[in-house]
């Protein structure tokens, strides 16, 4: 009996069933900021601005309004046209690229040719859509100078948006180019 009662509580200091509490992971420090989360429309703003960066659907627009290798991106805001960025917007998750800010300006001489997308309409409430009646419409311009060749004007871009399980998408479903 003296040999079985240390056997006993052998047995039950070292917890031969599961533990009655899952383990945790270990919490976060302080010092971590916790991923912030976005709205459906800086989703959607982020899905439109790498749709004009990465899209071959594109890749002829940022050639003729960007400068080919470029990675500057400006946000173009004109107080008598379209719809203003978000002040506090910043794209997400693009690789490498520098994103500006500038009002839709003529360029100077000396500067190269940037990149530009400015919002023209954005109504994520709109739910029917049709040709001419699409919820999203930018611009993509050149938002820099004439250096490396003038371009006027720009081209306007149609979007349909689609929540996804994800986050957000965007379809392209047609340009004009006056």
């Amino acid at each position: 009996m003296r040999l079985l009662t240390p056997l006993l509580l052998a047995g039950l200091l070292a917890g031969c069933g599961r533990p009655s509490v899952a383990p945790t992971a270990a919490p976060k420090s302080a010092s971590e900021p916790a991923p912030a989360v976005r709205s459906d429309k800086e989703q959607v703003l982020d899905a439109i601005v790498r749709h004009v960066l990465e899209s071959d659907f594109l890749k002829d627009l940022r050639a003729d309004y960007g400068t080919p290798g470029d990675k500057r991106v400006a946000l173009v805001a004109n107080t008598d046209n379209g719809v203003p960025w978000p002040k506090d917007y910043q794209p997400a998750a693009l690789k490498g690229y520098e994103v500006l800010r500038v009002a839709e300006i003529g360029g100077a001489a000396d500067q190269p040719r940037m990149l530009g997308i400015r919002i023209d309409k954005l109504d994520l409430s709109q739910k029917e859509t049709e040709l001419f009646r699409e919820p999203i419409v930018i611009s993509v311009m050149n938002a820099g100078g004439r250096k490396n060749g003038d371009t006027s004007l720009g081209c306007s871009v149609y979007y349909i948006p689609a929540r996804k399980a994800d986050g957000w998408l965007v379809e392209a479903t047609r340009l004009y180019h006056p």
